[in-house]
C-alpha cells in the first residue's frame, strides 16, 4: 500500500506577523540575549524571520484539541460542571480566545479528575499571547505560569528560556528529549531558543548532529539548519543542507540565500513577491525556471489523473490547470502528528485574471477545486492559513464533525482500476485502491470495528509501520454495517463507505469549507448541488457520484401508487437514515400498502423498539419476532432467507457422508 507523505509544523495564529521575535533578559552568569537578525552582511544572504509562538509543548496542546468541541459552542448555553468547564476552556483555546479559556479553567477544583492536565493548559494559554518578556506584566504571566506546571515538564523548559534563565530552561528540554519517541520536535524547540538567544551556530551543530542518525522529518531538520548556519554567518556549513534542498524547495533556497524574486509574472507582483511577512507563512515566491519546472508537477491533461474522479459535466474543465502560472510555493500543514516532512502546493495565477490569485494543495487536484482570492497579502492569508504549518494535530473525532453528507450509490458504480484505468465495480477492495492514488484522502482506512479514527496518532515511520497499521485497523463489526472510512487529506474530514443489504452509500462528516463561495462557484458553473459548505477536497470526492440521490430527495417520490419496481428507494432511505430518530418516524409514516416492507426494514436495522409495540394482540406476528428475519416483499419467491453458515454447514456434512 503505498503512503503519503505530510506536514505540521509551529504557527501561532492565521493573522501572521512580522514582528522578529525578541530575545528574554538573560541571566547575570548567561551572555546577553540578542534578537535574531534579518540580515549577516557577511554572507550575502537574508534569514527569515520564523514567528513560532513564543513557548509551546506539542503534547499539551495536543491534549487541549482532544478535548475541545470543534463547532461553536451555543452561546445561551451556560454550567458549572468541571467536564462543561474543561470543554468550554478547551473550544475558546482552538478559537485563539486565551483568556476565556484561562477563566473557565481556573473555575475547575483541584479534586477533579482531570486537575493536573488543565494547570497544563491553563499555564500555556497564560503565555500563548505573549511574543516577549520585556514587558514587567508579561514576565508576571510567566511566573504565574511556571507555578502551575511540573518543574520536569517541557513547558516549565520553555517558560524558563522565556524568562531569561536559558540554561536551567535547555537544560530541562534537553533531558525530557532522552528516550522520547517525538525528540525532534523538542530539538527543534532547543534550536528555536538557541537561536533567540545569539547561538545560531550551536543550534546549527546541534542540528548536524542529529542528521547523522536516521530522521524522520530530514527535511524540516534541514531547513531549520540553513536558517540556524545562515544567521551564524557561516554559509559553507549551511550549504550542504541548501543544496539537499535545492530541488525540493527552490524558493525556500531563493530566499536563504537573500535573492531578490525576479518575474515576469502575468501581473505586477514586484513588491508582494519581496514582502517579508510571506515567509512567515512558509510562501516563497519562484523565480521563472523554478516555476516552469513546478509547472510539470500540474496534471493538465484531457485524462483523469488517478484517484480523481470527475463527473460528467466536468471532464473538460481537467483542462484548466494549463492556463494558470505557477508564481510560488508553499509549505502545507496535512499530518496526523507534529513535523511529517514537506507538503508542498503552489500560488497561481490566470493571465486572464488580474488581481486573483488561487492555491493548488496537490498537483493532481483539477484546477476548479483551487480555492481563490485576492493577490495581495491578506489574500494570500485566507488561502494558506487553513492548511498552516502547525506543531500539534488537529484530528477531529468522528461526533465533533456535526455536519454530514450522505448519498445513496447503490449497486454497479463504477471506480477506475490502478492498473488499467478502466472502470470496475465499486467495492471496499476496489475503492482502497482509489483511496491510495487520492489527492484527496489519505491511504489509512479503517472498519466499522472502529467507531472512531484509530490512525490519529499513528506516524507512519516507514518499513512495514503503514502495512501493520492498515491490518490492525481493518476489521469489521458484525453487529454494525459493514463500512470502511478514510480521513480527507486537508479539511480532516471523515469518508465513509457502508455497505447495506440495498447496496453501497456514502457519507462524508465534516466542518464548514473555510473558503466561503468556493463551492457556488462549482455549482453555478456545471449545474451541481453540492452544500456550499463542504470543504473542497470533499467536493472532489463527491463528483463522480454527483447525481447519487439524498433520502430527502428519494422521499418526495414515496407515495402509495409507487411502482412495485421502484420500492427500492424504501431501502435505499432505509440505510440513508438508519441510525437517525427519524427512522422510527418515517416508518410509522409510510402507507398500509408498504407494511410488509416496513416490518423487513425495521427487523433489518434492528428496530425491535418498533416491532415489539406492534406484536401485541396480533399472534401472527409474535412466533416471526422470536425467529426472524422478515423477509422484504422485493425477494422473490423461492429464495431461501435463512442463516447461510447453516446451509453450509449441511452442504459439508453431505460432501463428508458421500
Amino acid at each position: 500500500m503505498a503512503t503519503k507523505r505530510s506536514t505540521a509544523s509551529t504557527k501561532k495564529t492565521p493573522a501572521v506577523r512580522a514582528t522578529k521575535a525578541k530575545a528574554a533578559p538573560a541571566e547575570p552568569s548567561e551572555k546577553k540575549a540578542r534578537p535574531a537578525k534579518p540580515a549577516k552582511e557577511s554572507s550575502g544572504s537574508l534569514t527569515p524571520v520564523r514567528q513560532w509562538p513564543f513557548v509551546d509543548d506539542i503534547s499539551v496542546e495536543e491534549d487541549i484539541l482532544f478535548n475541545a468541541w470543534w463547532d461553536e459552542l451555543p452561546p445561551h448555553v451556560t454550567g458549572n460542571h468541571p467536564d462543561w468547564l474543561a470543554r468550554v476552556g478547551a473550544s475558546a483555546f482552538r478559537r485563539g480566545d486565551f483568556a476565556q479559556a484561562v477563566e473557565s479553567w481556573s473555575r475547575i477544583p483541584d479534586s477533579y479528575k482531570l486537575a493536573e492536565p488543565i494547570k497544563m493548559w491553563r499555564a500555556l494559554a497564560l503565555v500563548r499571547g505573549i511574543d516577549n518578556a520585556d514587558d514587567p506584566k508579561d514576565r508576571d504571566i510567566l511566573e504565574q505560569a511556571l507555578a502551575l506546571v511540573p518543574a520536569s515538564s517541557h513547558l516549565a523548559g520553555e517558560i524558563l528560556c522565556a524568562l531569561g534563565r536559558v540554561a536551567e530552561g535547555l537544560a530541562a528540554i534537553e533531558a525530557l528529549r532522552k528516550d522520547y519517541p517525538q525528540t525532534e520536535w523538542r530539538l527543534l524547540r532547543q534550536v528555536l531558543w538557541l537561536v533567540r538567544t545569539g547561538k545560531p551556530a550551536d543550534a546549527g551543530r546541534r542540528i548536524d548532529k542529529r542528521l547523522e542518525l536516521i530522521a524522520r522529518f530530514e527535511e524540516e531538520l534541514r531547513v531549520e539548519a540553513a536558517l540556524a548556519w545562515t544567521a551564524a554567518g557561516k554559509p559553507k556549513s549551511a550549504m550542504p543542507h541548501i543544496e539537499a534542498l535545492k530541488v525540493s524547495l527552490p524558493g525556500l533556497v531563493r530566499y536563504i540565500q537573500g535573492h531578490k524574486a525576479v518575474g515576469p509574472w502575468p501581473h505586477d507582483f514586484e513588491s508582494l513577491a519581496n514582502d517579508p511577512r510571506l515567509a512567515e507563512l512558509n510562501v516563497w515566491f519562484l523565480d521563472v525556471d523554478a516555476a516552469e519546472e513546478a509547472h510539470k508537477a500540474l496534471e493538465t491533461g484531457p485524462t483523469a489523473p488517478m484517484g480523481v474522479l470527475p463527473g460528467p459535466a466536468m471532464w473538460d474543465a481537467l483542462r484548466d490547470g494549463a492556463d494558470y502560472k505557477v508564481v510560488a510555493e508553499v509549505l502545507l500543514r496535512c499530518s496526523r502528528t507534529a513535523y511529517m516532512g514537506a507538503s508542498r502546493g503552489w500560488l497561481l495565477v490566470h493571465p486572464d485574471k488580474p488581481g486573483r490569485i488561487r492555491l493548488c494543495l496537490n498537483g493532481k487536484i483539477p484546477a476548479y477545486l483551487w480555492p481563490e482570492a485576492n493577490a495581495d497579502f491578506d489574500g494570500i492569508v485566507s488561502l494558506v492559513a487553513p492548511y498552516r504549518r502547525r506543531l500539534a494535530n488537529d484530528e477531529a473525532r468522528g461526533y465533533h464533525l456535526s455536519r454530514s453528507v450522505r448519498r445513496y450509490v447503490g449497486y454497479g458504480a463504477g471506480v477506475p482500476s490502478p492498473y488499467s484505468g478502466e472502470l470496475e465495480e465499486l467495492g471496499f477492495h476496489t475503492f482502497s485502491r482509489v483511496a491510495t492514488m487520492s489527492p484527496f484522502l489519505e491511504s489509512y482506512g479503517w472498519g466499522s470495528a472502529h467507531v472512531e479514527d484509530p490512525h490519529r496518532n499513528f506516524v507512519d515511520r516507514g518499513r512495514m509501520d503503514g502495512l501493520l497499521a492498515l491490518r490492525r485497523t481493518s476489521g469489521m463489526d458484525d453487529q454494525r454495517v459493514l463500512s470502511e472510512s478514510y480521513r480527507t487529506m486537508h479539511s480532516r474530514s471523515i469518508f465513509t463507505l457502508e455497505h447495506h443489504h440495498s447496496g453501497f452509500l456514502i457519507d462524508i462528516k465534516y466542518r464548514p469549507n473555510p473558503h466561503p463561495g468556493s463551492v457556488a462557484a462549482i455549482n453555478a458553473r456545471f449545474k451541481t448541488s453540492f452544500p456550499e459548505d463542504l470543504p473542497l477536497d470533499c467536493v472532489g470526492l463527491l463528483m463522480h457520484f454527483e447525481g447519487a440521490p439524498s433520502a430527502d430527495e428519494l422521499m418526495k417520490s414515496i407515495g402509495p401508487d409507487l411502482p412495485q419496481d421502484q420500492w427500492w428507494k424504501l431501502h435505499a432511505i432505509a440505510a440513508l437514515i438508519h441510525e437517525s430518530l427519524q427512522f422510527d418516524e418515517w416508518l410509522t409514516s409510510l402507507p398500509d400498502v408498504f407494511a410488509q416492507e416496513v416490518i423487513a426494514l425495521a427487523w433489518n436495522y434492528g428496530r425491535m423498539g418498533f416491532l415489539l409495540p406492534r406484536a401485541l394482540g396480533k399472534p401472527d406476528l409474535r412466533q416471526p419476532l422470536q425467529g426472524g428475519p422478515f423477509v422484504s416483499a422485493l425477494v422473490p419467491e423461492g429464495v431461501e432467507t435463512g442463516d447461510e453458515d447453516d446451509d453450509e454447514g449441511d452442504e459439508d456434512e453431505d460432501e463428508d457422508e458421500s
